[in-house]
């Protein structure tokens, strides 16, 4: 289990000074505990059957989630918009995605998220990720989880950043600077690399133990460290493959294929799902409806980007 101080979820709350760190410091987080905690459910869990925390420490930590939400402002503000669990459409205007990935045709945010938000079913380390800043992550983590631009920036906008954390000076952009920083960073790992060219790797795959390598890559299974001379040998002459090297260096992919979704649903993948969701009548849209009616009455000025999620199809009682 990942250190509570290398949590990204738990990173850009962090920067708000009403929230206290000591309570932080104790639990670390996944995307379900949030999830579970809104009183949500985003399309993976319901298909997967996926249930909320029933032992003490999963209690705990969605009782220090709900307990963020009241002092937080950009945190409720977010729980009460539509677009929170909705990945964006769109990379942010203002961001250089050939900067960030190195592509010509870069992943969307919604086959990131699926790639990112939750690792793939192979291991939590299975991307082998290095020297990714801690604060770059945490910003395109909730952005791609969908917290609107406007409450990553107030977020974003807190406290000096410590040294490490990131490598852009604080202006009007920075949390874009920073998602860019995040890919720079990530796009250095070979298996990510690989997925998010999204090329068909056939042509550089000359004998069965290079296809059997690239093949476990690519479906997100957990294989052990390359450690006998043949398979060490045979994914490195993979990467060196022209054929690889070449899209890699330019940008270009040459044979484009599907990228895996390795966790569909992870996040609803548009607003319509989502709002079809809330429509539904079952015991969770009522849950969250009051928790939205409680937090309607007690917030005396919206903010002008809060976009506030309706429930058509719950009736509450009175």
């Amino acid at each position: 289990m990942a250190s509570p101080l290398n949590d990204p979820w738990m990173t850009l709350i962090r920067r708000d000074e009403r929230v206290q760190r000591n309570v932080l410091d104790r639990v670390d987080t996944t995307l379900w505990h949030w999830v579970f905690a809104f009183n949500m459910r985003t399309p993976y869990i319901i298909k997967n059957g996926l249930t909320t925390y029933q032992n003490p420490r999963g209690k705990r930590v969605i009782e220090v989630i709900r307990s963020l939400v009241y002092k937080s402002t950009p945190l409720r503000m977010s729980m009460w918009d539509e677009r929170l669990f909705v990945a964006p459409s769109e990379w942010p205007e203002d961001m250089d995605t050939f900067k960030a990935f190195g592509l010509r045709e870069p992943p969307s945010p919604y086959e990131a998220a699926c790639a990112l938000l939750v690792a793939p079913e192979a291991a939590p380390n299975f991307w082998g990720f290095k020297g990714v800043p801690p604060l770059s992550k945490a910003v395109a983590h909730w952005w791609m989880a969908g917290m609107p631009e406007e409450a990553i920036s107030n977020l974003v906008s807190g406290p000096p950043i410590p040294k490490g954390q990131g490598t852009h000076s604080l202006v009007s952009r920075q949390w874009v600077s920073l998602i860019e920083d995040y890919f720079q960073a990530t796009m250095r790992s070979r298996k990510f690399a690989l997925w998010a060219l999204g090329t068909n790797p056939i042509p550089a795959c000359p004998n069965r133990v290079t296809a059997k390598i690239v093949k476990q890559v690519l479906n997100g299974e957990r294989r052990q460290k390359i450690s006998n001379r043949p398979e060490s040998r045979a994914w490195n002459k993979f990467w060196e493959h022209p054929y690889i090297k070449t899209q890699i260096k330019t940008g270009i992919r040459r044979c484009p294929v599907k990228r895996t979704l390795y966790r569909p649903g992870v996040v609803w993948p548009s607003l319509q799902g989502k709002i079809e969701w809330t429509e539904e009548r079952g015991r969770v849209q009522v849950e969250l409806a009051e928790t939205i009616a409680w937090l309607e009455r007690r917030v005396w000025k919206r903010p002008k980007w809060l976009r506030p999620l309706t429930f058509s199809g719950v009736i509450l009682e009175p």
